[in-house]
């Protein structure tokens, strides 16, 4: 039962799925600087909200350097599978407006308050 309210609780709020929705659609592996310039949200705040995604299994960090990485893990769990291919069919204007600031930023090549572009 336990593994079942860790899954549910990393998808409680909004980030978390604009995270989870923006890893699917791109199949790339982003830095906690560009999901912060994405969603318009503090670094601290989406640090946080990727804790329960990586405890859960849904995500895995890679560093690069001092930068953190992330991208969909490896899953064999199909239940969590289930899971994911549910959240990867969901359909919303604020996830196809993420995916276009994703590509036009890394296409781009500039964070404004991330070194490491």
């Amino acid at each position: 039962m336990k593994d079942y309210t860790s899954i549910f609780r990393a998808y409680s709020n909004e980030i978390s799925l604009r995270i989870i929705k923006l890893l699917v659609e791109t199949s790339d592996s982003i830095c906690v600087c560009e999901f912060s310039f994405v969603f318009h949200r503090p670094i601290y705040e989406v640090s946080k909200v990727l804790k329960p995604l990586r405890k859960s299994g849904f995500v895995t960090p890679t560093r690069k350097g001092k930068y953190i990485f992330y991208h969909i893990s490896d899953i064999n769990d199909p239940f969590k599978l289930k899971v994911l291919e549910a959240l990867g069919q969901m359909k919303c204007e604020v996830f196809d407006s993420d995916v276009i600031v994703f590509k036009k930023m890394r296409r781009e090549g500039k964070i404004p308050y991330c070194p490491y572009y």
